[in-house]
């Protein structure tokens, strides 16, 4: 039935005329005990059957059309995770580490590197989705554009990552000395480290990381480090989803040096 009425109506007035009236019709039946849970699953299952080959059937639309970026629900978020989806939470450092989404990573949107950043992460093969504030969403959309990232399938409300418990460690650069079993990774550009480093520390440079974890030792607490603080926690939020046990250093080597912690330097940068 539903078939023929798609035929002589089409798909979108069948929805709305016919199948929308006859749903709010079975809820009826279902909440005054007129027909079983078992009747209401059957043909809400074979309705919803219906309208994903009727879907599947509609013509890609042209390059050139108008795109639509849609808000997604929360479950669609946790699907998506699960699947290893490319999903950046653009929010700031602080109310990243305090709470997010486990399996996304934060490049936060107000960086004037967040395209530069997002570029070195991102699969160009794969859709890439957004944790963002409304008000944010066009100028990140133009900015993502300019890289070539044009695949953004969707958006998550920032609400959606505020509630949830995932969050990092932080420590202040006074303490690191403190951390057993730990070792430090700077995340700096070759000049910035040419010009004193953290003694001990690994240096990989931020764009490097994805072809390198290799290198970063098992079984060691990883604490992050950069300039100011912002890369570091760019990069901790990628290690945390490889499976790292990592920490970000507050402040960066900037506060070390504030703090008038030692810094070496060598003629020579390790690669």
């Amino acid at each position: 039935i539903i078939s023929d009425l798609t035929l002589k109506f089409g798909f979108e007035r069948t929805v709305i005329e016919i199948i929308y009236p006859f749903l709010e019709k079975i809820g009826v039946l279902w909440q005054t005990g007129n027909i079983s849970p078992a009747q209401e699953h059957f043909i809400t299952h074979l309705i919803r059957q219906k309208i994903i080959v009727a879907i599947d059937a509609l013509p890609l639309p042209p390059k050139t059309a108008r795109r639509v970026i849609l808000y997604l629900p929360e479950s669609e978020l946790h699907e998506l995770v699960a699947k290893g989806a490319f999903i950046i939470d653009t929010r700031s450092s602080n109310a990243f580490a305090n709470h997010h989404v486990h399996g996304t990573i934060n490049i936060p949107y107000d960086s004037s590197q967040f395209n530069t950043w997002v570029g070195w992460f991102v699969d160009y093969s794969k859709p890439t989705y957004l944790i963002i504030e409304e008000s944010h969403l066009a100028n990140a959309l133009k900015s993502l554009r300019a890289i070539g990232v044009d695949d953004v399938a969707g958006v998550f409300d920032v609400d959606i990552a505020q509630k949830h418990d995932a969050h990092f460690r932080q420590v202040n650069p006074s303490d690191v000395r403190y951390i057993e079993n730990a070792v430090v990774l700077d995340v700096r550009s070759r000049t910035e480290r040419a010009e004193g480093y953290i003694a001990d520390s690994l240096f990989i440079p931020m764009g490097e990381l994805l072809g390198r974890l290799n290198e970063l030792p098992k079984g060691k607490t990883i604490i992050t480090q950069c300039g100011a603080g912002v890369r570091s926690q760019v990069v901790a939020s990628l290690l945390q989803n490889h499976k790292f046990d990592v920490m970000n250093m507050v402040g960066g080597i900037d506060a070390w040096r504030k703090m008038g912690l030692p810094i070496e330097s060598d003629d020579l940068v390790p690669a």
